[in-house]
């Protein structure tokens, strides 16, 4: 367990270091993007990165593990949190189960802001 922390928390440590990267390389060519490009860049990148690296891992790694751990969930799960929202999508795709992906993304994307919106006017009441 210790092992597969250590493993997790290296790979999030190096997805987080990129995701800050892509964010300012974004803001530094875009500037005035009325879009948040650095933000939309991690969440695509990470839904492709994401489908080619558990499809690499399915097809050639037999004790895939430690990779899935350290890439998946370290570095894309650093990166961003988008691209396993879009794996599960994708997992639920293959087992037709249409009807669980449109309420897993309608709570998801309602619910999510939503409570983004009641955690901003919570804290906005408490903290002022």
């Amino acid at each position: 367990m210790f092992y597969s922390a250590v493993i997790v928390g290296c790979g999030g440590f190096i997805g987080a270091v990129l995701r800050f990267l892509v964010g300012r390389v974004m803001l530094h060519y875009y500037p005035n993007s009325l879009v948040p490009l650095g933000t939309v860049s991690v969440n695509l990148l990470g839904c492709f990165a994401i489908g080619a690296i558990a499809a690499y891992l399915a097809s050639f790694e037999p004790n895939r593990t430690g990779y899935q751990l350290f890439l998946i969930t370290g570095i894309l799960g650093g990166f961003t949190t988008f691209s396993a929202f879009g794996f599960d999508i994708l997992l639920m795709l293959r087992k037709s189960q249409y009807l669980i992906i449109l309420s897993y993304v309608m709570v998801s994307v309602v619910g999510g802001t939503l409570l983004c919106i009641a955690g901003w006017s919570l804290a906005s009441k408490l903290f002022r």
